[in-house]
């Protein structure tokens, strides 16, 4: 005898199988992820294995020293972002560094969009949004600096055309979503008012005896003392290399080479009495961009001496 419920039934069980097989393959698309590490930060997320890395030019690994940068498809529009992720030095509280994007944005004739901060992992993010043209294309900009305490701080970037933004930004949330600490230790927020650990901001002091520094042709370049110049109270030397001199007036240095006819000024800067270095670099930034017109392309860099010197720098190219 046939049951009067056999249609229902069927229907129930198809519908069981169909959820089933739905199941096996999200399950199946959860599994296709890949972990990025970063030992430095110690911070690793999930990421979906179609994400590939971009290599920097002139560099044999595409890892560079500063971060990684990857083309992220976006689903169901055959485009992709770029995902940027970076270390960067920053002590200073949210607000700074919300002016300091604001000032970059305002300087490059972009359009800022929005800024919020919400927390990613317990940690406060905060984000920056800008628009722009690029040719005929108009460009969203998205940046998120995990505000953790530690001397390196990840900043995550995203770029992409700005129909693709609202896709490419629930991606980028969605990935964040399974950021931790590869120790499993619980990170806590940057306190700008805390006492620096002497451990986490060691100061690197400048060799007293002459340094030979190696060029690309396997020469050396030699360094012979330049002159000296005093600074909270301490006092400094100066080692240049053959045609340059060497004048100080307090802590305003300047570098000449008549044979090249450069003149180089530069303002010297301690901790002691000082922002750090980082954020006393941003702020020296931050002026200097007001002398341009239009800046067309920012570099900020950072990276460790054959000297053991930590090295940062800020480059700015543009119309003045």
């Amino acid at each position: 005898m046939t049951s009067p419920h056999a249609p229902s039934e069927r229907i129930h069980n198809l519908s069981a199988m169909l959820a089933y097989a739905v199941g096996l393959t999200l399950l199946f698309q959860q599994e296709k992820k890949v972990i990025f590490a970063d030992p430095r930060l110690n911070l690793q997320f999930d990421h979906a294995a179609s994400w590939t890395i971009i290599k920097p030019v002139g560099r044999k690994n595409a890892r560079s020293l500063t971060g990684s940068t990857f083309n992220m498809p976006i689903d169901g529009t055959g485009h992709t972002a770029t995902i940027a992720i970076m270390r960067t030095t920053f002590y200073g509280k949210p607000e700074l560094w919300n002016e300091l994007q604001q000032t970059v944005i305002t300087q490059q004739r972009h359009e800022m969009a929005l800024q919020w901060q919400q927390e990613v992992l317990g940690i406060p993010t905060l984000f920056t949004k800008a628009t722009y043209h690029q040719g005929q294309d108009a460009i969203s900009a998205l940046s998120g600096l995990f505000y953790m305490r530690a001397r390196e701080k990840m900043l995550i970037q995203l770029t992409c055309e700005t129909a693709d933004y609202p896709q490419a930004q629930t991606q980028l949330m969605s990935v964040l979503e399974s950021l931790r600490t590869i120790d499993g230790t619980t990170p806590a927020p940057e306190n700008p008012d805390r006492k620096i650990d002497p451990e986490e901001e060691k100061q690197v002091s400048l060799a007293t005896k002459p340094v030979s520094i190696g060029t690309r042709e396997g020469s050396k370049i030699k360094l012979v003392p330049g002159g000296n110049f005093t600074i909270a109270r301490r006092d400094y030397s100066v080692r240049v290399t053959a045609g340059w001199s060497f004048t100080a007036m307090n802590a305003n240095l300047t570098f000449t080479n008549e044979k090249l006819g450069l003149k180089l000024d530069a303002e010297a800067f301690s901790s002691l009495d000082s922002a750090l270095p980082e954020v006393a670099l941003l702020q020296r930034a931050r002026a200097g961009m007001e002398t341009f017109i239009k800046i067309d392309s920012r570099e900020d860099a950072s990276y460790i001496s054959g000297q053991k010197l930590p090295i940062i720098s800020v480059t700015r190219r543009g119309t003045d």
